[in-house]
């Protein structure tokens, strides 16, 4: 399914949270299907059954897939997070709800329509960054994948001079903890908004910045699309 879904049916608990969590750190750790099959000895085609839920995922499977990962076992079975679970995190019902110097209603419209791209076919996630409605947007935005990140115009001019900032983005994602802790935390509160804070080395300064987010569901994955609201010099 390539559409947007707002929920992911089942509620994302037991297996199919833990295949949730798998496909996360599979695709932030940049490994194929196709290595991850042959790293723990079976057919590329069983284990994309495993991934779907569509065949049963045995213990003796699944340490092997921890291995292959270098995951520990406790991080894909581990109990569902909550709101507690994620500090510097701040949840909204309602955008109208958070108070920023930029206008919500803005950032909503700009994440609205380049969703919008994704559902109509008009763009795929891998050259979405090129869509008008986002890239050309006055507003720091971004999204990103367990594997990739695409920022716009508008966050690459402020980066500079680094010259690492490109049109696309690529980082490995490395605390992907994190991200299945929001994932979850989301879609149990039905995609709210959060403000998150986090510390960066940008042009040899330590600062903290704050960013406004969505998570969506595209394709069985969390895509989580943002914006920078506000920098601070350490």
């Amino acid at each position: 399914m390539s559409l947007i879904e707002r929920k992911m049916p089942p509620i994302i608990q037991d297996i199919s949270r833990l295949l949730v969590r798998l496909k996360i750190y599979r695709l932030g750790k940049q490994v194929t299907q196709e290595q991850l099959a042959s790293d723990i000895g079976i057919s590329i085609r069983t284990f994309q059954r495993l991934e779907q839920g569509l065949a049963p995922l045995e213990m003796s499977i699944l340490y092997k897939i921890c291995e292959a990962l270098k995951v520990p076992y406790e991080s894909l079975a581990g109990p569902t997070y909550t709101q507690e679970d994620i500090p510097n995190v701040f949840f909204f019902e309602k955008i109208d709800d958070i108070k920023i110097e930029q206008n919500p209603l803005q950032i909503q419209q700009a994440f609205e329509g380049t969703l919008t791209h994704l559902k109509n076919g008009t763009h795929q996630l891998a050259n979405l960054y090129k869509a008008p409605v986002f890239n050309n947007n006055p507003l720091e935005l971004f999204y990103s994948s367990p594997s990739f990140t695409w920022c716009n115009t508008s966050l690459r001019e402020s980066s500079k001079p680094s010259s690492s900032v490109k049109i696309l983005s690529v980082k490995s994602l490395s605390d992907y903890e994190f991200i299945i802790r929001l994932f979850e935390v989301c879609y149990k509160l039905d995609n709210p908004w959060f403000l998150s804070t986090t510390k960066h080395d940008q042009n040899g300064k330590k600062i903290k910045v704050t960013t406004l987010n969505n998570f969506h569901l595209f394709e069985g994955l969390p895509l989580n699309f943002g914006a920078v609201v506000k920098r601070e010099i350490l």
